[in-house]
């Protein structure tokens, strides 16, 4: 068979081609190396040699070649059979609704349980954390609040891919609820639009009170005393007020 038609056989049918780089006994001379005689053998009968019995190839008759069908035929394949198409199993439909929620309610927040008021405040911005966290204790003790433990810091979506477990409404909302859950009065201060936004459905539901919110982040009060003294002015009210109330 010619060389290059013997390659190109190969190479359809996905096989690399291989060539000998010296030359074998009884084998045809490799395109890759010139044509050497290594022995003289007979080339009607076997060669036998380190115990293995190699026969003499048979050329196919002058003028015909091993057509390409041939090929397939002998690997039990044809024109005529239909390719299998490889199944491929649909990935389960994803709820867009759980996505969608997280993406809207994302946002980082600061929260402080005291024994009349709890605080949650947007930690949206760069600002060292202890600042922030003395901040919050400040408002609070403005209040003549005493708060019970240190700040929690909360962050939705948990990850920066939103797709990842962990992610989905489901998930935020148990979360939101245990948050929410540490306030034994029931009453709330929320600073940041987003915090607000996101835990108002929250609260409502277990029957929790806002009672003074504010637009300003925690960064912006850092940075803004304007900002701090507004906030100050909407929360006087609250000084001395009693838990019952």
């Amino acid at each position: 068979m010619d060389e290059r038609l013997r390659r190109y056989y190969l190479t359809a049918l996905g096989i690399e081609p291989w060539c000998a780089r010296w030359p074998l006994p009884g084998a045809a001379p490799s395109p890759e190396s010139p044509a050497e005689p290594v022995m003289a053998v007979q080339a009607d009968e076997p060669v036998v040699s380190k115990g293995v019995t190699r026969l003499p190839p048979q050329s196919a008759p002058e003028g015909q070649g091993v057509s390409l069908d041939a090929v397939r035929q002998a690997l039990g394949s044809s024109d005529d059979t239909e390719t299998a198409e490889p199944a491929f199993e649909e990935a389960p439909e994803t709820d867009a609704s759980s996505t969608s929620v997280a993406a809207q309610q994302a946002f980082a927040a600061m929260i402080w349980h005291g024994e009349r008021f709890s605080l949650a405040a947007s930690a949206a911005g760069e600002f060292p954390y202890e600042t922030g966290s003395r901040l919050g204790l400040n408002i609070l003790r403005a209040l003549d609040e005493a708060v019970r433990e240190e700040a929690i810091f909360f962050r939705w979506p948990p990850f920066d891919n939103p797709e990842l477990p962990g992610s989905d409404g489901g998930t935020f909302e148990y979360v939101l609820e245990r948050l929410v859950g540490g306030s034994a009065s029931r009453q709330w201060i929320i600073l940041g639009e987003e915090v607000r936004t996101a835990m108002a459905s929250a609260l409502s539901s277990k029957g929790h009170a806002v009672v003074v919110s504010s637009e300003q982040t925690l960064g912006e009060l850092l940075a803004e005393p304007a900002a701090k003294r507004a906030l100050w002015e909407r929360m006087k009210p609250l000084v001395g007020r009693d838990r019952s109330e």
